[in-house]
């Protein structure tokens, strides 16, 4: 076995084990590569589904063909596509007014906290990265938003 085959089983071993633990976990899905990789993880450790609800924080700002791609492939995959979107946010334009801080934060981290809150009952742990170290994140460690609540795992595209 190779090291990327290994770090695959490793990312495969801790999805199942997650999915067995946490009886309310989603998966964050930006349309990105790392995550569409974790998407296709999460496929592979479940014989091709994805067992989890996926949450896409739609900020009304990405090409349409990220749209595009994103419901093709939800239908495709089957999953359990959930849309987080602060809409009154979206409506103003904030980043003109109060700058890419106040922005990003109404746009994506109101918006999944609003739809974790929607959807309490159902869902609870997020997973947003590699759950295995391909390299160090120094990104994770800073963040205050779930401070004490989360687990930080590790994300391969970060230095």
């Amino acid at each position: 076995m190779d090291y990327l085959d290994g770090l695959e089983s490793q990312s495969i071993f801790i999805m199942r084990e997650a999915y067995r633990k946490f009886k309310k976990l989603a998966m964050l899905w930006s349309v990105g590569k790392d995550s569409t990789t974790m998407v296709h993880l999460m496929r592979k450790a479940f014989l091709g589904k994805v067992p989890v609800p996926v949450i896409h924080i739609d900020t009304g700002r990405k090409f349409k063909q990220i749209y595009e791609f994103r419901d093709t492939y939800a239908v495709r995959w089957g999953l359990d596509l959930v849309i987080a979107d602060n809409r009154p946010a979206r409506e103003k334009d904030l980043l003109q007014s109060e700058g890419r801080f106040s922005c990003c934060n109404a746009l994506k981290t109101e918006a999944l906290k609003q739809t974790l809150s929607i959807n309490q009952k159902h869902l609870e742990y997020v997973v947003d990265s590699f759950p295995v170290e391909a390299c160090h994140n120094a990104r994770s460690y800073r963040c205050k938003i779930l401070n004490g609540k989360s687990f930080i795992g590790y994300c391969s595209s970060k230095k």
